[in-house]
C-alpha cells in the first residue's frame, strides 16, 4: 500500500477502504489509519530530507503542520467524537463511493483525451 501511495498518491483512499472493511468501530478505523499514515509520512519525510536533500522545504512548511493540528483538534476531533458508529460508517461509505466515482471518471477522461 505504501508503494501505491508513493507512486500514485491513492494509498490514503485505499487505506480508508481497508480500514473500513476490516473494522466496524470508528475508533479502530481511526487507529489503523493513523498508524499507516505514521509509516507513510515517516518514510516520505525521510526520503525528502535525506535522499532528495529537501530540508529547507520541510522546515519552511512546518507551520502548516501546526495549523493542521489546530484545525483537527478544534473541528475534526469534535466531529469524530459526536459521530456514532453508524453515521461514521455511512460517511466512510459515501467517501469511498465518491472516491471510486472520481477515479473511474478520471480514468475514462484520460482515455478520451488520449484519443
Amino acid at each position: 500500500m505504501g508503494l501505491i501511495h508513493g507512486l500514485t498518491n491513492l494509498g490514503g483512499a485505499m487505506l480508508a477502504i481497508l480500514a473500513g472493511g476490516t473494522n466496524t468501530e470508528k475508533e479502530a478505523i481511526r487507529y489503523m489509519v493513523a498508524h499507516y499514515y505514521l509509516a507513510f509520512s515517516t518514510i516520505q519525510l525521510f526520503l525528502l530530507a535525506i535522499v532528495m536533500e529537501q530540508h529547507n522545504v520541510l522546515i519552511t512548511n512546518l507551520p502548516i503542520a501546526g495549523v493542521s493540528a489546530v484545525i483537527y483538534l478544534s473541528v475534526g476531533n469534535r466531529l469524530f467524537t459526536r459521530a456514532n458508529n453508524s453515521s461514521f460508517n455511512f460517511a466512510m461509505t459515501i467517501f469511498m463511493a465518491l472516491f471510486g466515482f472520481v477515479v473511474v471518471l478520471n480514468f475514462f477522461g484520460q482515455k478520451i483525451a488520449a484519443g
